[in-house]
């Protein structure tokens, strides 16, 4: 039995909020490019390019979740950890834990439409990759 991995938006991401701005190239699937929500309310949108050298990470990671559904959960654990150092290195700030509305619209900072955002669209990416064996990225609810 397939599980839903739309729960590691939910529980990864931190909030089931849908935005106004899920719409556009965030929404669109990608092998080559993601594109990372900040700001406050996916404010900014900036592309993060994914190397070969990324891929071959993913995948690596990826492959430790093989064994079982739970296993895979674990694993995609470590792959937002992986993107989000990442995604950190292509917008050029570190978010900072617990940042307050006053925040809004600093480049960098997220809220949890961002995070949420950002976590479905890098499962969306592992679906395309065929690296998700147990589980099928759905919409946030």
């Amino acid at each position: 039995m397939r599980f839903l991995a739309a729960f590691a938006a939910v529980s990864l991401g931190g909030c089931t909020s849908i935005s106004s701005n899920y719409k556009g190239e965030i929404t669109k699937p990608r092998t080559t490019k993601i594109y990372v929500c900040h700001g406050f309310d996916c404010s900014y949108k900036t592309g993060y390019r994914i190397t070969d050298e990324d891929r071959s990470r993913y995948s690596e990671i990826m492959a430790e979740g093989a064994g079982s559904p739970e296993s895979e959960r674990n694993a995609i654990r470590h792959a937002v950890s992986f993107f989000e150092n990442r995604y950190s290195d292509t917008i050029g700030i570190r978010d900072a834990a617990k940042s307050g509305i006053s925040q809004s619209r600093e480049k960098g900072q997220m809220d949890c439409i961002d995070e949420s955002t950002n976590t479905r669209s890098l499962l969306l990416f592992l679906e395309e990759s065929n690296l998700l064996a147990y589980h099928k990225v759905e919409w946030n609810v």
